[in-house]
């Protein structure tokens, strides 16, 4: 009756298996304890990147927005520092930043035109230069105002010119050529354009359009292989003119009064920017005066009847 002893093996084999159900027991909770952590660290990082992706995604829509339409300066900052944040390599990220600086290139280039001083042209090339620009500035209007008021000026005084019979491409031209000497039969200035050459007997300058002479004729006459001798040396010498001319006589001139110039240029004042054209009038304009200073006490006494 009294109790068994198991015999040695199988008390070997049963104090193995009750230590490994001691282990299992020990172990298992810290192994699922692990798992979760590693699982929960998965997810925040997850959720992270999530979060950066999203913010990313949302950054770019903005950035994308603000490359199509026309930005403030602090605006396009604002996107730019955020971007920056996100360390998440962006094509926009790049085009937001060129964008940036040829905004900030424009805005310096407006406050070195505030000034009245500033040229008509370099106002006129800002304006163009803002339509391009993905930038918003107040700084525009007045530059467009500027740029109006000296167009609409330029506009005036070119139809004062209109009827002037010099025929140069532009106003500009015409106003420099005040005082310049007259050639060929169309009694125009030298527009360092047309070929002229001059006349082998009495060495008066031609253009070769106006006279007829063709181009190959030309360079013959100007290597010296060939003379040159004008409409009005022909007839003089009794011969015949070689060639057709195209122009037999001035174009008919009437150039604007002084007076009408003058009322211009006091119109002109009021343009907040230097318009060139206006200094080469004001220039032709001071000589007209002198001119007229040192001639009509000339005139006024040769008009006066003589004295017996």
């Amino acid at each position: 009756g009294g109790k068994k002893t198991p015999p040695p093996d199988a008390a070997a084999a049963e104090s193995a298996e009750a230590e490994g159900e001691q282990k299992t027991q020990k172990w298992a909770p810290v192994d699922g304890d692990r798992e979760r952590a590693e699982r929960d660290e998965a997810m925040r990082e997850w959720r992270a990147l999530d979060s950066v992706v999203s913010k990313a995604a949302a950054w770019q829509v903005e950035a994308e927005a603000a490359l199509t339409k026309k930005e403030t300066v602090e605006e396009l900052e604002r996107l730019i520092r955020e971007g920056d944040l996100l360390a998440i390599p962006m094509d926009e990220f790049g085009w937001l930043q060129a964008n940036l600086a040829e905004a900030r290139e424009w805005l310096e280039q407006a406050e070195g035109l505030a000034a009245p001083t500033a040229r008509l042209d370099e106002v006129q090339r800002l304006v163009k230069e803002y339509a391009k620009l993905n930038v918003e500035s107040n700084k525009i209007e007045p530059l467009r105002e500027r740029a109006r008021a000296g167009e609409a000026w330029l506009a005036d005084a070119t139809a004062l010119f209109k009827d002037s019979g010099i025929e140069l491409g532009s106003l500009q031209l015409v106003l420099k050529s005040d005082g310049e000497e007259r050639y060929c039969v169309c009694r125009q200035p030298d527009d360092q354009m047309r070929l002229m050459m001059a006349c082998d007997a009495c060495d008066v300058w031609y253009h070769i359009h106006c006279v007829g002479v063709p181009p190959a004729k030309a360079k013959l006459m100007e290597s010296g292989s060939l003379q040159y001798i004008c409409p009005a040396c022909c007839r003089k010498q009794g011969t015949a003119y070689p060639f057709t001319p195209r122009c037999t006589a001035p174009p008919p001139m009437c150039l604007p009064s002084a007076r009408r110039a003058a009322t211009l240029l006091e119109r002109g004042a009021a343009v907040t920017a230097v318009v060139e054209e206006a200094e080469l009038l004001t220039k032709a304009l001071r000589a007209s005066c002198a001119w007229q200073a040192k001639v009509l006490p000339q005139v006024i006494a040769a008009a006066r009847p003589c004295a017996f």
